[in-house]
């Protein structure tokens, strides 16, 4: 039989083939996968149904692109030519990776366009998570100025100040330690240490 002859009966995985091993969580890596992605998840600090699925679709991509690292790296090794081929390792393992790469090269095609379409998602999901992020601290920060502000403003009128009656979630105690961290913060920054004390 010719080269090409052979050549055309090797079995080269389809693009829907590596498509189902990339996308697919078999059943023999499934609590894997489920604690990478809740570790991923967990370190991304979501609050919120939203935050939570941009988190959960960040540690899904990121759970694609170790597979097609992995798929990646499991192709080289397969071609690599023996000591004895060559005399030499370095010859072979030069040689080895070239012929992985000819015979491998519309595989590590269809991985190269995963990968890409698999990073664009990822830097899109993790974008739009640190603008969610961004937007409720913003938001968070906005209405503990305010009930600060209206505590204070309270205080010194000789009035007790109920946050939650003025419609915040804050408790009496979270914004009495704020605005005394404030208080502390202001005397500081006028570089006295008498100021200092409570």
């Amino acid at each position: 039989m010719s080269v090409k002859g052979k050549r055309s009966r090797r079995s080269v995985p389809t693009r829907a083939a590596i498509a189902a091993e990339i996308f697919t969580v078999h059943p023999e890596e499934h609590e894997f996968y489920e604690q990478f992605c809740e570790e991923a998840v967990e370190s991304l600090e979501p609050q919120g149904p939203v935050e939570y699925e941009l988190a959960r679709t960040i540690a899904v991509l990121q759970w694609r692109q170790k597979k097609i690292m992995a798929y990646e790296t499991f192709l080289f090794p397969q071609g690599g030519l023996s000591d004895s081929a060559t005399g030499q390792p370095e010859i072979g393992a030069a040689f080895g990776a070239a012929r992985t790469l000819f015979d491998n090269l519309k595989v590590l095609n269809t991985l190269s366009m995963f990968d890409q379409r698999n990073n664009n998602l990822l830097f899109g999901a993790l974008k739009r998570f640190d603008e969610v992020q961004a937007e409720r601290r913003a938001r968070h920060q906005a209405q503990i100025d305010k009930a600060v502000s209206m505590y204070r403003l309270f205080k010194a009128n000789g009035k007790a100040f109920d946050p939650q009656c003025h419609g915040f979630v804050f408790s009496s105690s979270q914004i009495e330690m704020e605005a005394k961290k404030r208080e502390l913060l202001e005397r500081a920054q006028t570089n006295n240490p008498e100021n200092l004390a409570v």
